[in-house]
């Protein structure tokens, strides 16, 4: 989700509730945070030797041993309510790693016990800062971490805990274990896919595109059986993903054959906690899949580094998909049956016809479409752990996740418009850069013209409205939400005294729609909207943005707009403007919505 305004204050204050160590030895500040539950395979930086269990019993002794595929070496990392990881044996769930007697001293030993919620068997994963991890233990106060003895390349090799030193015996990477299933896999940077590009008959090489290529930006990915993975373009499943040499920047491609040098590949966990490097068996997992520049025609394989943009999502594609179109929207859900199972046919249509015509009224404010009119793609994107929703910059597509899907599809049997859907469809219509001084708030400002000219018809669920009110369903409720109801409503957070710094996406929503409609007309928004579109004017201080647009429609209602709206919000105003010089537009165009 784009951040800026309330929403970015909230994500420095999540920042700084990570736990944060500085670390003297190398003068290097790291943090902690859980690991994306699922499978891994936890390899040491020194030896180049996993972790392993020597049995699934009580008090059985974890050491290092060489590669083997055998479930020894498989642990599934599972988020505790308390921000921690427990590490559990993969085929035997119920043994965990943990220290022995919860001691929070050096050479205490690591074993697999039972599961029983004690401080001897959390742990949290620092980044290195080199695409590893140090695994420290709760019992220690996350001051020991699992450390291989006497820095032993050995096979058997005992792990025990002990003072991180900043040696490769401490450091581990994280092989995530993937199970064998089509899916997708996106750039982080870019938001685009990874795309099997038809060169010709017998191979063809690498690209990125945007998501609607078909099953060329589907993936079915394998155990090749030497701890690497087959990634096949589901256009020919007999074909591979492949890397010819170990030379720096060379382009990636697929062919056929399958288990041989150069077709194998891991995918290894970044310290962004959330993405994955790419890395090929010919380089010895030294070299990456890269995006070289702004080159989407060709992906490489580079030598890796942590800055590089060399980060990958992996979503797992749902073949049960079910795909609903509209006029200019369509909605690709998890399947018909989940849609069958919350939403009658005729509402689920309702609704859609719903997204059609908010999209010719966002088109009718700004005065043009995204993507040169294609339709809107909104597409099941599989599991989250933060956003339900979200979209990328430039991109003419939605991603809606896993989390609060049933709820949403419920009220949308009940006749809910959405508004997350309608939220990232603001989103969606930002296509000039020189209005984007909140795009959050902006967000929220396209949709209230949306609600606005569908006054009376639309049907919005929202929370902590009041007398256990479930939805709005009128325009005027929309802006006493932003000033009353709301989380970051102006009556909470804006109307009294404050100290700078003090900016709530939502408080500002309702200082601007409650002068536009006392002292201005939303004629001189779209006027505004159209003006800074086709002037392309190249402005990167957000508080001059804000000053632009608000000036425009002030021009144009004869000035009484900013006039009110100063008099009316000085000090406010004051506030705004601060915060967004303060917090410029390195955040408008950098964060995922």
């Amino acid at each position: 989700m784009r951040l800026m305004g309330g929403q970015h204050m909230k994500k420095i204050i999540k920042l700084f509730s990570l736990v944060v160590m500085f670390i003297l030895t190398n003068a290097i500040i790291v943090m902690a945070d859980t690991i994306p539950e699922g499978y891994y395979r936890i390899k040491n930086v020194k030896s180049g030797m996993y972790l392993d269990c020597e049995s699934y019993a009580k008090s059985a002794n974890v050491r290092q041993w060489q590669y083997d595929d055998k479930a020894a070496q498989r642990f599934l990392v599972i988020e505790t309510t308390d921000k921690y990881d427990t590490i559990h044996a993969g085929d035997a769930a119920q043994f965990v790693l943990d220290v022995n007697g919860a001691s929070g001293e050096n050479a205490a030993n690591i074993q697999m016990y039972e599961y029983n919620s004690t401080s001897a068997q959390k742990w949290q994963f620092y980044t290195n800062n080199n695409g590893s991890f140090r695994i420290m233990s709760q019992c220690s106060q996350n001051n020991r971490g699992v450390v291989v003895w006497a820095a032993s390349c050995d096979n058997g090799a005992n792990v025990f805990q002990y003072d991180y030193n900043a040696s490769k015996n401490d450091m581990w990477i994280l092989e995530a274990d993937l199970d064998e299933a089509v899916y997708y896999i996106r750039n982080k940077e870019t938001g685009l896919y990874l795309t099997a590009s038809q060169d010709g008959y017998s191979n063809g090489h690498m690209k990125l595109a945007d998501l609607g290529q078909g099953q060329s930006q589907q993936f079915k990915i394998s155990k090749n059986g030497n701890g690497y993975f087959d990634i096949a373009p589901m256009t020919d499943t007999n074909m591979s993903m492949t890397v010819t040499s170990n030379a720096n920047n060379r382009a990636v491609n697929y062919t056929y054959g399958s288990g041989i040098s150069g077709l194998g590949f891991k995918f290894i966990l970044n310290d962004d906690y959330s993405s994955y490097r790419i890395v090929s068996d010919i380089s010895n997992d030294e070299k990456a899949l890269t995006v070289l520049g702004n080159d989407k025609n060709y992906v490489y394989s580079s030598e890796f580094t942590t800055g590089g943009n060399n980060k990958w999502e992996i979503i797992k594609v749902n073949t049960n998909e079910y795909k609903k179109e509209g006029k200019h929207v369509v909605v690709y859900v998890d399947s018909d049956q989940m849609i069958k199972k919350y939403v009658t046919s005729g509402n689920w249509n309702k609704w859609i016809n719903n997204l059609d015509e908010a999209y010719e009224k966002y088109v009718d404010l700004v005065g043009g479409a995204p993507a040169d009119g294609k339709k809107l793609k909104i597409v099941f994107g599989g599991e989250a752990k933060t956003y339900g929703l979200y979209t990328y910059f430039n991109q003419n597509y939605i991603i809606w996740n896993t989390i609060g899907i049933a709820e949403a599809l419920r009220n949308i049997n009940d006749g809910d418009w959405c508004f997350g859907v309608l939220h990232e469809i603001g989103h969606v219509f930002d296509i000039a850069d020189s209005w984007k001084f909140d795009n959050e708030l902006l967000a929220n400002f396209k949709m209230a013209y949306v609600l606005k000219q569908c006054d009376g018809r639309f049907k919005l669920y929202l929370s902590n409205l009041p007398n256990q009110q479930k939805y709005i369903t009128k325009y005027s409720e929309l802006i006493n939400y932003y000033k009353t109801y709301s989380d970051e409503s102006f009556d909470k957070k804006m109307a009294s005294d404050m100290p700078k710094f003090y900016y709530f996406n939502d408080a500002v929503t309702y200082m601007l729609l409650e002068q536009i409609e006392n002292k201005s007309s939303w004629n001189y928004v779209k006027e505004a909207f159209r003006e800074l579109k086709d002037a392309g004017v190249k402005v990167t201080n957000c508080s001059t943005r804000y000053k632009l647009f608000t000036g425009i429609i002030s021009d144009k209602s004869g000035g009484k707009f900013l006039d009110e709206y100063i008099k009316a919000y000085s000090k406010q105003d004051k506030y705004i403007i601060d915060y967004l010089n303060d917090f410029n537009g390195g955040y408008v165009d950098k964060e995922k919505e």
